[in-house]
């Protein structure tokens, strides 16, 4: 039996366009037994005629011999017996969901254009107050709410 892999896994994904995606699954690489042997041959002889005036003395004498000699053939053979592929190499098979955004188990729970906005400006005000950022990083003019909006009209 050659030596295999197999693996659970799970996907948590949290993108961009406000989609949560779950998935949990498993792998394995190629499972494969193979029943072989391997075969040291002989190669034997027996004398038919040793002399021609007696020539049952092969075969019913007192030094009679089903075989006369045997000598190891020139190399050992592997014979394979039977060959079992019990699964194929399987990367990723998902049981629950998937690991692809847009895809099975991902839903969306927001839209980012509508709350991020607020979440950014509360962030920023919260690192002012802190006092992280003043002088280093000015991104007032992102989150001014105040100004009137910049309409153009075409006549």
């Amino acid at each position: 039996m050659t030596k295999f892999k197999t693996n659970l896994f799970y996907s948590f994904i949290f993108n961009q366009k406000g989609q949560v995606c779950v998935g949990f699954g498993w792998g394995t690489q190629p499972i494969q037994l193979q029943l072989s042997t391997l075969y040291d041959f002989q190669d034997c002889y027996k004398t038919i005629v040793d002399d021609l005036y007696e020539v049952r003395r092969n075969f019913w004498g007192p030094t009679a011999k089903w075989i006369d000699n045997c000598s190891n053939s020139s190399g050992t053979q592997s014979v394979t017996i039977q060959d079992w592929i019990f699964s194929q190499d399987i990367s990723e098979q998902p049981l629950i969901g998937g690991t692809a955004v847009d895809g099975p188990g991902c839903w969306t729970f927001a839209e980012w254009t509508k709350w991020t906005p607020y979440v950014a400006k509360a962030s920023y005000k919260a690192l002012q107050a802190l006092g992280i950022g003043q002088n280093e990083l000015d991104l007032s003019h992102l989150f001014n709410t105040d100004a009137e909006p910049n309409v153009e009209e075409n006549i």
